[in-house]
């Protein structure tokens, strides 16, 4: 998913990673979750919340000011 000049990707280790689409440096790694992330968004029409859900069958909602999870 893709907000700005922002993607945010999933992983099979459970990591989310932030990356620059301008120079496509990984701006920054989150541990999330404890199995493969599948799904990532951010908020439609904004990029003030992202949700991730994962084999681990949780959904997370994450504030992409402080970059925590907002709740489980």
């Amino acid at each position: 998913a893709t907000s700005a000049n922002v993607a945010i990707t999933g992983s099979v280790s459970g990591e989310i990673f932030l990356s620059n689409l301008s120079n496509g440096k990984v701006l920054g790694a989150l541990p999330s979750h404890s199995d493969s992330v599948e799904a990532v968004t951010f908020q439609p029409g904004s990029n003030e919340r992202a949700a991730s859900g994962s084999m681990d069958k949780t959904l997370k909602i994450w504030n992409m000011s402080t970059l925590q999870i907002v709740c489980t």
